[in-house]
């Protein structure tokens, strides 16, 4: 929601973003969803209880959010690549944050419109993300869930 306005100046910036990288003749923009204001939204239980609502209403708009950013960057770049940092789909789906789940809003919304955009997982916190040994890395490919 946008209660305080800076949901619409952060609207008004990805357009820009992305109307920028295709006068530049970019192939797109990079996104670095990390919450750097308050660590404890990325957790939907958290995010809700700081809303005073229930998980399934913060959950989905999240994934509402996600659609905006998708018709925002459909609108201002068509075939726009957004290169997330991470998309938080490295868990099981119900351990997903409210990041996997403003990705998973603007990936459905891309689908269903037919929208030319995509998002390319950066990786970061992903399966490979800060192994500690070559060891430590197989262990993780292998007990990964996907």
């Amino acid at each position: 929601e946008n209660e305080a306005g800076v949901r619409a100046m952060y609207e008004t910036e990805w357009y820009n973003a992305c109307v920028l990288a295709r006068q530049l003749g970019s192939p797109g923009i990079m996104f670095d969803p990390e919450w750097y204001g308050n660590g404890k939204v990325r957790f939907p239980e958290e995010l809700a209880r700081m809303r005073d609502e229930d998980v399934a209403t913060t959950l989905a708009k999240c994934r509402a959010f996600g659609v905006r950013l998708a018709e925002i960057t459909a609108s201002a770049y068509p075939g726009c690549h957004v290169f997330s940092l991470y998309t938080g789909f490295y868990e099981r789906p119900e351990h997903w944050t409210t990041v996997a789940h403003i990705h998973l809003g603007f990936i459905a919304k891309a689908k269903a419109s037919g929208f030319k955009t995509k998002i390319i997982d950066g990786g970061e916190l992903g399966v490979g993300y800060l192994a500690t040994s070559f060891a430590a890395y197989q262990d993780r490919i292998f007990n990964r869930w996907i």
